[in-house]
């Protein structure tokens, strides 16, 4: 799936839908905690250590603005590189789904 396709589909998702899919993740979350990692990336404290290697796309506060998500995505190429299994990291810094 590509970035405008993740973003349609997103906006156009109910509330019932974005609710179970929170909880969803909030369950990954709290397991990937419990057991020290994330795939192949050490979890300590609820901070990710990577690797110094490979490619990290950081994006600032963007405050839910789907538009400026899919344009980071499919500028950066984010979601090609990681789908050929690449090491290649979204790091997001501040606010970004809070609106």
């Amino acid at each position: 799936m590509d970035a405008v396709q993740l973003a349609d589909q997103a906006s156009v998702s109910s509330f019932e839908e974005m609710r179970s899919f929170l909880q969803q993740v909030i369950q990954i979350l709290k397991r990937e905690r419990r057991e020290g990692k994330a795939g192949f990336q050490k979890i300590k404290g609820g901070l990710v250590e990577l690797e110094p290697e490979g490619e990290a796309v950081v994006v600032g506060d963007i405050h839910g603005d789907l538009k400026s998500l899919t344009t980071i995505l499919k500028q950066s190429q984010f979601l090609s590189k990681a789908n050929k299994n690449n090491k290649v990291y979204l790091i997001f810094l501040g606010d970004y789904g809070d609106r």
